[in-house]
């Protein structure tokens, strides 16, 4: 055998020991990894919160010191929370002018007095008993009038703006002041409750 082969030889010995030691060494890591010991997990040193905020758009770790850059989307303006913060001044400002309205309506309607059962005009709540004709059908009271018939008053004509059925003050006021104590009612009921400004009551 020449020097030539027997290095050849050489080569090839080696050649098959590295590829059964490489072989060896993979078989063992796979092994290892499947069935052996769990990999060991590093505890996290922070755990970042985002309040406000439900989309993280992007992380990023900045080059040269510990900073953690998250790009996130914040809304800029929540008119919620500052509109329950400010519930009593509010709601009080709206029960304040609830309160004017309902004296301003209930004192017209006292300066408007109506006869129940006889017709007004529906602008201007004059009398239009000798314009306007009362015709009972089926037990209830109907009003005809001519087509050319106007309001004496004001002018307004009858067959644009029907003449309405006058009733007593207190059944006339009463939708009004019932409303603006519904209103009235519930703004006590959230102090009584003692309704906090971040909006959870407390017995």
């Amino acid at each position: 055998m020449n020097k030539r082969a027997a290095t050849f030889q050489r080569v090839r010995r080696w050649f098959v020991v590295l590829s059964g030691m490489c072989a060896i060494a993979v078989a063992a890591a796979l092994t290892s990894t499947a069935w052996g010991d769990p990999v060991a997990v590093i505890a996290p040193t922070h755990e970042p919160v985002f309040l406000g905020s439900d989309e993280i758009r992007s992380i990023a770790f900045a080059p040269d010191k510990p900073v953690l850059y998250v790009h996130s989307a914040v809304p800029m303006v929540n008119i919620w929370p500052n509109l329950v913060a400010l519930w009593p001044e509010l709601l009080g400002g709206v029960l304040a002018i609830a309160t004017v309205l309902m004296v301003i309506v209930v004192l017209r309607m006292r300066s408007r007095p109506r006869t129940a059962g006889k017709p007004y005009c529906r602008r201007c709540n004059y009398d239009l008993s000798p314009q306007v004709r009362v015709r009972s059908v089926d037990g209830r009271d109907s009003f005809e009038w001519d087509n050319a018939a106007r309001c004496p008053e004001c002018g307004t004509p009858l067959a644009g703006a029907k003449p309405i059925t006058g009733c007593r003050f207190r059944r006339r006021a009463a939708p009004v002041v019932v409303g603006w104590l519904c209103l009235a009612l519930a703004y006590c009921g959230l102090h009584v409750m003692r309704l906090p400004r971040g909006g959870s009551a407390q017995y």
